[in-house]
């Protein structure tokens, strides 16, 4: 039985609950026995009045929806806790964790070497989320990683980067996905992503414009950090905060992004920040624009999973935010990486049709970023742009370019409240 609440089932508000738990757990892996761990947990399940919810909560749905948000390791050790909880499904969501543990281990490692490879070749290289974002968590080794992303700060450096990488043992991925990084396979099958920007080209050249040059600055904004024995270059504070949020932010404009994210953004504030990493990362929300965004992103933070309002109240003086609430149901509904519907695909900047024919030239651009330099050989570039459109729709996801259409202008509604990449 479900009882929906907020936009939500109930599945999906206890799950917010259980990763507010587990994201407020006051240890550190390592710094305590695992004892003390499950004790902390057991003691936070009971005050949350979970052993009362009983057989009213289907957990097989809340399972299968952490799984899908790459969360489901987070909560695992609540799931021993609670009573209700099928004994098969208490181990899969364990299995599952101890999975994790083991390729966290193993990219970790590799994340290292090829860290000291390339600085070790006066490359300047640094990780981009993975061991990085998962040192915030109470049990980092928990945090679900797929691939390894490393970014060249220096975009002069890139080739040489790949042409090493090549040199040791990784080969190029035959169909690369995106046009901001270039995807390397290792030996055991492992993606290395080699990114030379943050993410793809919004649709503003100012905003564009800005993301790199912040890009090229973070080569002077670069510590060494030791995680679990292991040398790791890392950004300062402010520098992975942007990270983390045009991350959100790319996904979120493609297809949408799933609680993993927020739960990063939890975790990265939930600490104390020297004010003046703060400052400077408040003057890049401002040049960005993208204040609306980063309110709501905090908004709902703040209200589910346990994000401390006085660490982020510097970031919510400006700006206008969406609904969140509405927000939120689209973040669940999206999964890890917006794949749970075939349907769901860009969100524009608002419903007009001056906001869907700016995205569609958008698109063009990124498709052929080369060509559409050429203004004369964009006539030729739309048609393209339209006939693969029609043609993917069809073969390739099974939808239909009303149901694009439509999910599009449901998703840009709030798009449009956040008014990104607008001035105020």
């Amino acid at each position: 039985m479900t009882k929906p609440e907020n936009g939500l089932e109930m599945y999906h508000n206890i799950l917010l609950d259980m990763l507010k738990t587990a994201l407020a757990l006051p240890v550190k892996s390592g710094s305590t026995d695992a004892f003390s761990v499950k004790k902390t947990i057991e003691d936070a399940v009971k005050k949350c009045g979970y052993d009362s919810l009983g057989e009213n909560v289907d957990w097989k749905r809340l399972i299968r929806c952490a799984d899908s948000h790459g969360v489901l390791s987070l909560i695992a050790d609540e799931l021993e806790f609670i009573p209700g909880v099928e004994d098969s499904l208490r181990k899969y969501s364990m299995d599952k964790a101890k999975r994790i543990v083991l390729q966290n281990s193993r990219l970790l490692e590799l994340s290292a070497y090829y860290l000291k490879l390339l600085n070790d070749n006066k490359i300047t290289a640094v990780l981009l989320k993975g061991a990085q974002a998962a040192s915030h968590y109470p049990i980092g080794e928990l945090r679900k990683s797929g691939d390894i992303d490393i970014l060249i700060a220096d975009g002069q450096q890139f080739q040489r980067a790949v042409d090493i990488l090549l040199s040791h043992g990784l080969s190029r991925v035959e169909e690369q996905h995106a046009g901001y990084h270039e995807e390397l396979r290792g030996k055991s099958g492992i993606i290395l992503e080699i990114h030379h920007s943050l993410s793809e080209q919004f649709d503003n050249d100012d905003v564009n414009q800005k993301l790199a040059e912040y890009t090229r600055d973070m080569s002077r904004h670069i510590s060494v950090k030791i995680i679990n024995g292991r040398k790791i270059y890392a950004l300062s504070e402010a520098y992975e905060a942007l990270t983390l949020v045009i991350h959100m932010l790319h996904h979120y404009l493609r297809a949408g992004f799933g609680l993993k994210l927020l739960c990063d953004w939890t975790v990265f504030w939930n600490r104390d920040i020297p004010d003046i990493e703060k400052e400077i990362f408040a003057g890049m929300l401002d040049e960005l624009m993208i204040t609306g965004f980063v309110y709501s992103v905090n908004t709902i933070c703040i209200d589910r999973l346990g994000l401390s309002a006085s660490n982020v109240d510097f970031m919510m003086k400006k700006g206008v935010p969406a609904d969140t609430e509405a927000l939120l149901k689209d973040i669940i509904e999206a999964e890890e990486f917006g794949d749970a519907d075939s349907s769901r695909m860009v969100a524009m900047r608002g419903t007009s049709v001056k906001d869907y024919l700016r995205e569609f030239h958008h698109q063009m651009k990124l498709n052929n970023p080369s060509a559409s330099r050429r203004k004369l050989l964009w006539p030729y570039l739309w048609l393209k742009t339209l006939i693969i459109f029609i043609r993917n729709n069809k073969k390739v996801r099974n939808t239909t370019v009303g149901g694009i259409l439509k999910s599009a202008g449901k998703r840009s509604r709030l798009t449009k409240d956040m008014k990104l990449f607008t001035k105020p």
